[in-house]
């Protein structure tokens, strides 16, 4: 082969090594690169408007409650929410509140004032608590008996714009209040003023009743509540949805198509995985 002929294959070679590595270089760089972060997992039926079937069984043993939010057999996953919520309030602190009921039931019958005051002043503090007795008072399950106007008043009351209307009452070195937005709610304030009037009197036998009625109130309530709460729960669980957060760039110069449709599927450090079918929805696009 002549030296020309050599100089010449070797001049196609290399044109065509160039113009490979060429083409292989421009698609490396011009390759699908897909950049993902999961930015957030979370997952919330507290506002959910999705309807479900509620069980009749379950509707039923709910409805005589005063607490635990009532359901119809077709609600929202955030009214069963609601109801969970309460019942879960019941089981968590309804024990302990039940126990300061009785303490003050053997204050009231034993006219013990300096024990009644302190250890009322120190329960109405407790957030649910008082949350159980203006509900019942406001939806007349408590009645109060009518104060003696011919009794002194031994407590200090006053209705304050605090918290959209209380009544806050002076126990002398400790101070507390009862209600909330009672401003908004007349009837409710109307009604929890009709136990200020005992209270401020100390009428003992009145109030010895009204915290017995409450207890006998409070021990059904709880007894609801231990019955239906992992039934809630389990068409919460049932029905709830989760939602991942993905940051999603394309980092590379060729467009991709991303299907509605996907997998998730998680791995913990053991090796065992979880898959769950979903969907991809676009919550916001860059400006590229």
């Amino acid at each position: 082969m002549s030296p020309e002929t050599q100089a010449a294959l070797i001049t196609v070679a290399l044109t065509a090594a160039a113009a490979l590595f060429g083409y292989l270089f421009r698609e490396y760089r011009d390759r699908l690169r897909p950049m993902v972060a999961i930015i957030a997992v979370g997952g919330d039926f507290r506002v959910n408007p999705d309807r479900v079937d509620i069980p009749q069984e379950l509707v039923s043993k709910i409805k005589p409650t005063f607490y635990i939010r009532t359901l119809d057999p077709i609600d929202t996953l955030a009214e069963v929410y609601a109801a969970w919520d309460a019942a879960d309030d019941l089981i968590q602190f309804g024990d302990e509140c039940i126990q300061d009921l009785e303490k003050l039931v053997a204050a009231a019958k034993s006219h013990a004032k300096d024990q009644f005051t302190s250890s009322f002043a120190k329960f109405i503090g407790n957030t649910y608590f008082d949350r159980w007795l203006t509900r019942l008072l406001a939806t007349d399950r408590l009645v109060p008996a009518p104060a003696d106007p011919a009794l002194p008043v031994q407590i200090s009351t006053h209705l304050a714009d605090d918290h959209d209307g209380c009544i806050w009452f002076d126990f002398g070195a400790e101070s507390t209040f009862l209600g909330e937005r009672l401003h908004k709610f007349q009837i409710v304030k109307q009604r929890c003023q009709r136990f200020v009037a005992i209270l401020e009197r100390l009428q003992f036998e009145d109030l010895a009743t009204l915290f017995q009625t409450m207890r006998q109130e409070l021990l059904a309530e709880l007894l609801v509540a231990r019955d239906v709460a992992s039934d809630l729960r389990r068409i919460l669980d049932h029905n709830s949805r989760w939602e991942v957060q993905v940051y999603l760039a394309n980092l590379g110069s060729t467009p991709f198509l991303v299907q509605t449709h996907a997998r998730l599927e998680v791995r913990d450090e053991t090796g065992a995985s979880f898959s769950e079918d979903c969907f991809l929805v676009l919550r916001r696009a860059g400006e590229d």
